[in-house]
Parts: C-alpha cells; structure tokens; sequence
C-alpha cells in the first residue's frame, strides 16, 4: 500500500508534537493537530494562503522565501530542527518507529533517509528544510503530496 505524502509529511513535521500522545496516530488525527501550528507559522512567515495552495498542488518557486520559512517554521515548533535547521535523522526514524502507526511509519522511514541523502546540506536552514520537503514530495509523485494539510 502506497502512503499519502501528506501522512508523510505530517509525521516528519510533528513527532515531537505526538511524543505527548498515548498511542500513535493515523492521517486524520495528524492533519487535525496539525492545524494550530500551520496557522501559526503562516502568520510569522507572511506566506500567502495563494501559495500554500500552490504547494498542496505541488508547485515550489524557486526564491519565495516566505514559503521556504513556512516549512522551517514547522519544523521547528515541533522540535524537529533546531533554528539552525540541523536535524537528527537518527532520532526521527525512532520516534516515527514509536509513535506513528505502523503503515505510516515504513514509508515515513524510506522517504526520509533517501531525502536525507540526496538533499545536501544548505547553510541557510529555510532553504534546506524546503529542499527536503521538495525531494519528499518528489520520492511520492503518484499522490497529491499536500492534499488539504497546509491550510486551514
């Protein structure tokens, strides 16, 4: 069974969010905590809703700094990066093992340790983390890579 990026996504941007959580999630229960943090990180980034809805169709321009901190801003308030964007591969992989239910999980995985790989390292930590969210959306091109979690 293929998984939707969107479970993908989510689950990359919020394991430290879930930690809380008692039991591990599905797709549903990630877009819906999802949302207080995409409406708060929209607002200190000043990204326009035009151009979320163009990343939920998979359109990412090249240059549009405001959308590149968006992604940054996300991770970031889930702990995933610190502000520098230096993440733990190592420690995503075990949290999404632990707390992201297991169909999720096995393609969570794949996806991030490819894009690990072939996403080299950018010293401006808004770029980088968008050019990992670009490679996850391409690793997964058979599916709507957003579809309805970047917006309210």
């Amino acid at each position: 069974m293929r998984l939707s990026t969107t479970a993908m996504l989510l689950s990359v941007f919020f394991i430290s969010y879930i930690a809380v959580e008692s039991k591990k999630m599905n797709i549903e229960e990630l877009k819906k905590m999802s949302k207080p943090m995409m409406n708060s990180c929209q607002k200190k980034t000043g990204v326009k809703t035009e151009e979320l809805e163009a990343a939920e169709k998979g359109t990412f321009p090249t240059g549009n700094k405001p959308l590149m901190c968006y992604f940054r801003c996300l991770a970031v308030m889930f702990k995933l990066t610190d502000k520098d964007g230096n993440i733990s591969l190592h420690h995503l992989l075990h949290q999404i093992d632990l707390l992201v239910i297991d169909e999720i999980a096995a393609g969570v995985n794949d996806m991030l340790q490819f894009c690990f790989e072939h996403t080299p390292k950018m010293d401006d930590s808004c770029e980088y983390i968008y050019e990992l969210v670009i490679c996850m959306h391409k690793r997964n091109t058979e599916m709507n890579f957003f579809e309805g979690s970047l917006l309210n």
